[in-house]
Formats: structure tokens, sequence, C-alpha cells
């Protein structure tokens, strides 16, 4: 009993500590740290790179590794000059093409689109970068997998407005290999 006492006071240690090591390194990034409470997580950390809102975050099933999440909510102009402009299979090729770039990505573990009333519209896409285990922590691997997300979140609104107007213009677009290309590089 006394054993796993110190065992978990160890981990919350090392927890507190790497909580306030990020904290640190956040603030010399001028990213402007502000911690969020939240009970599914040891530490919810809000920043902002540029106008783009992230989340530095521990949650309580992994006690050895942090990961960066973002949500990207398309203001309604896009969204509606984006469903005016194009045909519902263009749609779903932006969707189609957008999803296997974010697969093919080696920062993003996961992400998940929130679907409008129509199959091939999001209103919402949150991206989670993989784990950065403390063990690979340092500075520079959260600040790289900070910024990585935000592009990612950055480079969609301007996709949809490529695809838009291409859409609109009839010319072809090329959707798989420069977007893929794109999305992939980091």
């Amino acid at each position: 009993m006394i054993f796993s006492f110190r065992v978990e006071n160890a981990v919350e240690q090392t927890i507190n500590e790497t909580k306030l090591k990020i904290v640190k390194w956040l603030k010399e990034e001028s990213f402007s740290p502000e911690e969020v409470k939240d009970p599914q997580t040891f530490f919810n950390i809000e920043i902002r790179i540029g106008q783009i809102g992230l989340n530095v975050v521990q949650d309580l099933q992994h006690k050895d590794s942090i990961f960066v999440g973002g949500r990207l909510t398309p203001p309604e102009d896009l969204i509606t000059s984006f469903r005016n402009r194009t045909t519902p299979e263009i749609r779903r090729l932006f969707l189609l093409d957008l999803q296997i770039a974010l697969l093919g990505n080696r920062t993003v573990s996961e992400f998940q689109f929130t679907i409008g009333s129509s199959p091939d519209e999001f209103q919402k896409i949150l991206i989670v970068s993989k784990r950065v285990y403390y063990d690979d922590l340092t500075k520079s691997s959260l600040v790289s997998t900070a910024t990585a997300i935000q592009k990612l979140i950055l480079v969609i609104p301007v996709l949809m407005e490529r695809y838009a107007s291409a859409s609109s213009s009839r010319t072809q677009v090329l959707p798989t290999k420069p977007l893929t290309a794109l999305l992939m590089s980091e």
C-alpha cells in the first residue's frame, strides 16, 4: 500500500513538473497559455498561434505523453460560398481528398468531422496530433507539433476556396496529388 502511494505521488510530481515546463516553453514562444479546467485530463492548456486556438493536453489514460489538438469551424460565409459554388460531387471529393491527406500526415493521429444536413458538407473538423511521449518531449518537439496542427487548420479554408474556384470556373481540380502533397509534408 505504501509503495503504491509513493508511485502515484511520483507520477503526479512528474506530470506537474512536465506541465510547468510546457507552460514555460509556451510562454517563451508567446503562445499565451491558459489552463482550461477539464476533469478528463491531468492538464489542458489552451494556446494561440496567430489566430488559431489549440490545446495541449495530457489525458487521464496516458500518464507518459501529451497531444496537441485543434478545431476549425469555417466562417459561415465560406461554408455558404463553398456550398453555392460547388456540386455535391465536388464537395464529396474535397472531403475524401482531405481525409486521405490527413490519414497520410505523420503528425496527425486522428480527426473528426462534424457533418451538416448533407453528408457532403462539413461544419467543423477536429485534428489531433500523435502523442508526444515524455521521452521525446522537448521545446522543439512541442512547438513543431503545435505549428504542424496550426498549419493544417490554416490550409483547409484555402483548399475549400481552391475547390470552389475550380468548380465555378469549370476547370478540373487535380485534387488528390496536390492536396495530399500539401497536407502530408509534415
